[in-house]
């Protein structure tokens, strides 16, 4: 065999090698995607019941809300997704259901910020950020600047209504 055909053979034999190898991780990493969605659909089933277990009537899943911003006096639409809305009493409430590494934290930066674009966007009594394995629920509530100023509201209003009432029992 001379030199030309044994550099033909070892292109080729290292091309199919590649090629190979490529088949081999695309695979695995499909069959790891699949069981992490199945894991992740399970944790969000389990999640529902433990909901309605707690009190809440699940009024949809994968609920998906139009919004809109404007950049450069431009507005701009896109759409949210969350996991549960839902319903205790006469509230709404929007759930987020995570497993494994990333469920636990609301701390956790990605995680506070979908929640906080849930809160803006549905305008819920609170965010639950629910962890589907450990069967944790937490409700999580983002102050509003404005309501430091209804409550600053209320009180010159009781005042005044003190100095009024004051002022009639001062007149009989």
């Amino acid at each position: 065999m001379n030199l030309g055909n044994f550099i033909l053979i070892l292109v080729c034999v290292s091309v199919g090698m590649v090629f190979l190898t490529l088949k081999v991780t695309s695979f695995w990493r499909a069959r790891r995607l699949q069981r992490i969605f199945a894991h992740a659909h399970s944790a969000e089933k389990n999640a529902s019941q433990l909901l309605e277990k707690r009190g809440y009537r699940v009024l949809g899943e994968q609920v998906e809300k139009d919004a809109f911003m404007i950049v450069d006096g431009r507005r701009v639409p896109y759409r949210v997704r969350a996991d549960y809305l839902l319903r205790k009493g006469n509230k709404t409430y929007v759930a987020e259901v995570k497993t494994g590494n990333q469920a636990v934290s609301f701390l956790q930066s990605h995680t506070r910020r979908q929640l906080l674009e849930y809160y803006l966007v549905y305008q819920p009594r609170a965010v639950l950020l629910v962890d589907g394995e450990e069967g944790k629920i937490e409700e999580v509530v983002f102050p509003d600047r404005r309501s430091g100023l209804k409550m600053w509201g209320w009180g010159v209003i009781i005042f005044l209504l003190g100095l009024v009432v004051g002022q009639w029992i001062n007149l009989l």
